[in-house]
């Protein structure tokens, strides 16, 4: 044996040099294969055992919010035992009318939706709504047949926001981030933050740049804001997210800012300690583990032959939606 060692020594450091790339290879095998066993996308968390009865799109888990809802979900498909799916789009069109028409192929009965586009998912739609799926919109709108919609009522939330900045920050030039363009919540927030603004016109408050953003980018707002603010004073900035708050308030940090208040929404972690460091900040608090839990409970109640209470209807297309829609907010400033 050792005189085989001796001769073949480079032939045995070979093989064992290949068994040392396998161990990782085969582990990585098994923890991609117990993320989707049926796909090679990931981003799927199954919860619990069995055919998925309901199936969740999501666009991205950027937020910290996301991470709540999709754990409510988790915790009650547990709890009532009922198979779901989430998967997550991370902005794909394409991604997402994959990943709703291997819910088509699972028989999943009802689809909670956060849809990537406003237009692009009308036929995919269609086509599950032809197989009996029953759909339910969550957060954005999209073209196509829906049977219900679960969101934020974003024009009361936009209007809240403005009205809270304009009390803190008083008098003087605003600047408005709006977007991505293709989306309708960033409409309604919008519209209810400009209605806030025309009502405190007489303090003056003057809205002095709105920007468009063409999606939900955190750094082009921010490369945005350091151009425009150059050149402006600026009384106040408002953002349609904490994240695009933050990377603006990161962007102009160590330097002197030319504004004095910077208003984002949703509570996220960063934002709400630069309020706690006596930060001139401000965002909004949404209870999205209750939007979360309405929805879900909506769905359930579709398995069970039920029809989901609702407290609102939107547009879509000519018809006119279904809904719930939340509404309740709290303040997050010193």
């Amino acid at each position: 044996m050792t005189r085989f060692l001796k001769e073949h020594w480079l032939l045995v450091l070979a093989v064992f040099l290949l068994f040392l790339m396998s161990v990782p290879l085969c582990y990585f095998s098994v923890f991609s294969a117990r993320l989707d066993p049926r796909s090679a996308e990931f981003g799927l968390f199954a919860e619990p055992e069995g055919a998925p009865r309901i199936g969740i799109c999501l666009n991205d888990l950027a937020e910290l919010r996301w991470t709540v809802e999709r754990a409510v979900w988790s915790g009650a498909a547990r709890e009532r035992r009922i198979p779901i799916q989430i998967r997550i789009a991370h902005h794909s069109l394409e991604r997402q009318i994959r990943q709703i028409r291997y819910y088509m192929a699972q028989r999943v009965r009802v689809l909670i939706l956060v849809p990537v586009s406003r237009d692009g998912l009308r036929a995919v739609l269609q086509e599950a709504s032809g197989r009996g799926m029953k759909i339910l919109l969550y957060d954005e709108l999209t073209l196509g047949p829906a049977d219900f919609y679960y969101g934020i009522d974003y024009h009361a939330l936009g209007r809240e926001q403005a009205a809270a900045v304009v009390a803190a920050a008083g008098p003087g030039n605003y600047l408005l981030f709006r977007g991505p363009a293709d989306s309708e919540k960033a409409d309604w927030l919008a519209g209810g933050q400009l209605e806030a603004l025309r009502q405190a016109e007489r303090q003056p408050v003057r809205l002095q740049s709105t920007v468009e953003l063409p999606r939900w980018s955190a750094e082009q707002a921010a490369i945005k804001a350091r151009s425009l603010l150059i050149h402006q004073k600026i009384r106040a900035i408002l953002t349609p997210s904490d994240l695009i708050a933050e990377e603006i308030g990161r962007t102009l940090a160590g330097q002197q800012p030319p504004y004095s208040f910077l208003a984002g929404l949703g509570a996220e972690p960063a934002l709400r300690e630069r309020i706690k460091a006596g930060g001139r900040a401000l965002t909004l608090q949404v209870d999205y583990a209750q939007l979360a839990r309405a929805a879900f409970d909506g769905a359930r109640q579709l398995l069970d032959g039920g029809v989901p209470a609702k407290n609102a209807a939107v547009g879509l297309d000519s018809a006119r939606l279904p809904a719930w829609l939340l509404r309740n907010f709290t303040v997050v400033s010193r």
